[in-house]
């Protein structure tokens, strides 16, 4: 797979990435976070089972302990970001949960050394204006709500994902990885589920068809395709693709939720897309991170 189709690759698993927020937001209405988490995720790894199974010649405890890392930053994150839709829009969360891409090269500098450029601390102050503005509410202020805390959480965890991501599927079968960490996950909310006494085995048909949506296309086939997407290209190039997240999501709740934002929220919006292109970005004599 050249760098190009890659890119492509990605600019599709993002493209379904911002259906996540809005099929997610619908379930919550029925459903507690770690059951949500369980049906979506075990439906997610049940798939990827059937569809991969003859990777699993290849099985070994460093793959399977790298795709457990996985999980856990990724099950971690999904939760987060699952209580923090309970009290905000899609739209907004979406954008709020974008700022990983700012955060990524921070990342990358913890663990290699590679020191972000100028464009890097641009993006990020510029991003986290617009979050002050997406946040702002003029009779308190500046105030981030229960559900942006979440969020922001959910960001922290997702950078963690896309670095850690962008390193294992260099060194390990990627379908193995994704198997292994949509199992992690699902064991992980099945547990939860059972302990705060929510998980529940009927559903209506609507919410099966959102889980079987979320669980088959949206994370079996999903993490599939995001693991050979990034195998053939860096995280921070990923990242930049991966800013376009927030816009699709957005556009899905305006369309099938009816959600709006006010001016300033749209400039807070705006100004946190620009953070995440620019974080991606070198002086002109350098071109785009590769």
């Amino acid at each position: 797979m050249t760098p190009f189709q890659a890119d492509l690759v990605l600019v599709v698993v993002t493209s379904i990435t911002g259906t996540i927020f809005l099929f997610t937001k619908i379930g919550m209405e029925e459903l507690s976070p770690s059951t949500f988490i369980f049906y979506r995720y075990g439906i997610g790894a049940l798939t990827a089972l059937l569809l991969y199974r003859k990777s699993l010649r290849s099985l070994s405890w460093p793959a399977v302990r790298a795709g457990a890392q996985l999980g856990v930053l990724l099950g971690v994150g999904a939760t987060l970001m699952a209580y923090g839709l309970q009290y905000t829009d899609s739209g907004k969360a979406a954008f709020i949960i974008a700022t990983d891409i700012v955060l990524v090269p921070f990342l990358v500098y913890a663990v290699s050394r590679e020191i972000p450029g100028r464009s890097v601390w641009i993006g990020l102050i510029t991003a986290f204006i617009g979050l002050y503005l997406l946040t702002y509410d003029p009779t308190i202020g500046f105030s981030l709500q229960y559900g942006d805390i979440f969020l922001l959480g959910a960001a922290f965890c997702f950078t963690g994902y896309i670095v850690l991501n962008s390193h294992v599927t260099r060194r390990f079968n990627v379908l193995l990885l994704t198997i292994s960490q949509l199992s992690v996950v699902t064991l992980i909310a099945l547990a939860w589920a059972l302990m705060d006494g929510t998980f529940v085995f009927t559903l209506s048909s609507n919410l099966w068809l959102n889980v079987l949506y979320l669980g088959i296309v949206a994370t079996g086939i999903r993490f599939s395709m995001q693991g050979f997407g990034q195998k053939y290209t860096s995280a921070t190039h990923a990242g930049l693709i991966f800013a376009l997240e927030p816009v699709f999501a957005s556009l899905y709740g305006i369309v099938f939720l009816g959600e709006v934002l006010n001016g300033r929220q749209w400039q807070g919006c705006g100004l946190i897309l620009l953070g995440c292109v620019v974080a991606k970005i070198r002086r002109r004599n350098q071109g785009l991170v590769a």
